[in-house]
């Protein structure tokens, strides 16, 4: 359907890129790990284009309090866990954080995921690659 599922507890400073994009697609923002499996598990995989995930999020319940590392690895849990499950491993993935760490680069190499910095990232650039890969 084109739909993109964006997982970010913390928009405020980028709302710019919330609003450009939803000029060109229909977002759905979820604000935690439960939001973010609920609304994915929810619908057939066709239904969703692309999924943009944050790294520190807020873990709930679906993600282990020790996978997560109190939040700091929350998103990267998500990512594993999004490609380890059948009828949604095909679904492209797009790394929007704050977290510069290696950890986050290796899961964006390990599964071919662009990574951007939220601190570094022009908005041309990051809705591009969305574009991108993310076909309606």
């Amino acid at each position: 359907m084109g739909r993109i599922l964006w997982v970010d507890d913390d928009l405020f400073y980028y709302k710019s890129f919330e609003e450009e994009l939803a000029e060109r697609r229909d977002i759905e923002i979820v604000r935690n790990a439960d939001e973010f499996w609920k609304s994915l598990t929810s619908n057939e995989p066709s239904y969703y284009s692309g999924i943009i995930i944050d790294i520190i999020l807020p873990f709930g319940n679906i993600v282990a309090p020790e996978k997560a590392e109190g939040g700091l690895k929350t998103g990267i849990a998500l990512v594993e866990m999004v490609k380890s499950a059948a009828p949604y491993k095909n679904i492209p993935i797009v790394i929007f954080t704050i977290r510069d760490a290696n950890d986050v680069d290796e899961v964006g190499k390990k599964y071919d995921i662009p990574v951007f910095r939220k601190s570094q990232v022009r908005m041309e650039e990051f809705v591009g690659t969305i574009e991108e890969r993310f076909k309606p």
